[in-house]
């Protein structure tokens, strides 16, 4: 289960009404702490590109096209690179370029590409690093409400081993085919400020509510975005849609304890959550660990419609993994699939659900990956009741039948069942 990695002070609340006696019935949350997360678990750094003026641009969608850069002839001189940041508040479909002049220097300067043109020298002075990081904040260009912050953050790293293994698996390295990526004693990693929360008390009630700008283009009410609930005064808050989150589309009501709310309104920028109490009993009633596995339709790579539920061998542990041919984490989980599949036959069923594109094209690839556990296809059904968050994305069945832990990866499974 991944978790986001939280300031540990405490939030400031403001209610609507006396903050003394909250008026429960109409409340109303100021979030103003914009804790952080890692991008690439596990420290994997940022790609930064040798400059070039013809730069091989990743969009969004992951396809990729050359664009013309320009620089200030002042910075020409300098050993520089680009890096490119997800946003989805600019232009469409295209990231936000990050020009570096002089990057492996304790003096680089920053360039943002603020209005997308990939011209440098017509977006305001250049950022300076302070204390080896620079906050970068980014308006989104159809909603003035819409602000996204992230840090670049500089990393020393003096290890060569350390230092070649990041290089080699660097992501989106197609990006950069042509080119030959740089090896500094540094690297850059991003910090993404898309979260914000705040700790709650209403009377003898203690909880702490947040929002997450999921598609990270600045506003937080759009339907894809997330109302994320959990402990007071803790550290970490969970994303994942299965630990008591909630997309802001699905207008789904939450709990604390055993009580329920029902969100009325969200500030576009973030800054503040209004919800209401209302009957526990209209709370949804939500498939949490514990309980059993619902009935839940799919398709055969024959475009058969089956139950997904009838696939589960009782007896024995059963992992369940969404996935896709497009999703370079799934491809790169296949080998350790393949060996639990082969070692652990009678003790642990494997269930492939892939989502995207099927037919003879995904036939090919499972044939020629040697992929020899049960495939089906994912139906939008299995995805919006199993809240899959991510890709991959691993559900675990007891062997009575009962969900033992979402978002788990095989090596979580076989710690349990070794």
């Amino acid at each position: 289960m991944k978790k986001l990695l939280l300031s540990g002070l405490t939030f400031l609340l403001i209610l609507a009404g006396n903050s003394d006696q909250p008026n429960i019935h109409d409340t109303t949350v100021k979030l103003n702490k914009r804790p952080f997360y890692e991008v690439h678990y596990g420290f994997s750094p940022v790609p930064i590109a040798p400059y070039q003026e013809t730069y091989n641009l990743r969009e969004n969608s992951g396809k990729f096209k050359s664009v013309r850069t320009i620089i200030p002839d002042s910075e020409k001189e300098h050993e520089n690179g680009i890096i490119q940041v997800f946003f989805r508040g600019g232009k469409a479909d295209e990231p936000v370029l990050l020009f570096i002049a002089d990057y492996q220097s304790t003096e680089a300067r920053v360039y943002v590409d603020h209005n997308q043109d990939y011209d440098f020298t017509n977006d305001g002075a250049p950022l300076r690093l302070q204390n080896d990081a620079i906050d970068i904040y980014l308006s989104n260009q159809n909603n003035k409400a819409g602000k996204f912050m992230t840090t670049l953050q500089r990393m020393t790293i003096q290890d060569e081993e350390t230092r070649n293994n990041w290089k080699k698996n660097i992501r989106y390295k197609p990006a950069y085919s042509t080119m030959e990526l740089t090896a500094p004693d540094f690297w850059f990693r991003e910090l993404r400020h898309n979260i914000i929360s705040a700790n709650v008390q209403l009377n003898d009630i203690r909880f702490q509510i947040g929002l997450m700008d999921f598609n990270l283009n600045g506003i937080y009410n759009e339907p894809e975005d997330r109302v994320l609930v959990g402990d007071y005064g803790a550290d970490t808050l969970s994303t994942d849609l299965n630990d008591n989150n909630y997309k802001v589309g699905d207008n789904t009501p939450f709990a604390v304890g055993n009580l329920g709310y029902k969100i009325t309104s969200i500030d576009p920028a973030g800054t503040s959550i209004s919800f209401e109490p209302i009957d526990f009993s209209e709370v949804t009633s939500r498939i949490s660990e514990g309980s059993d596995f619902p009935d839940i339709t799919i398709e055969t790579l024959e475009k058969e419609t089956i139950n997904l539920k009838e696939q589960i061998i009782a007896g024995q542990y059963n992992y369940i993994e969404f996935w896709g041919t497009w999703c370079k984490g799934c491809v790169e989980e296949i080998p350790n699939i393949k060996a639990a599949h082969e070692k652990y036959q009678g003790q642990l069923n494997i269930i492939g659900l892939h989502s995207g594109s099927s037919g003879a094209a995904l036939k090919k690839f499972i044939e020629r990956k040697g992929i020899n556990w049960t495939q089906f296809v994912a139906s939008d059904e299995s995805l919006k009741t199993l809240k899959v968050s991510g890709f991959p994305y691993g559900i675990l069945i007891n062997p009575e039948g009962k969900i033992e832990a979402f978002n788990v990866r095989i090596e979580d499974v076989l710690k349990l069942i070794q």
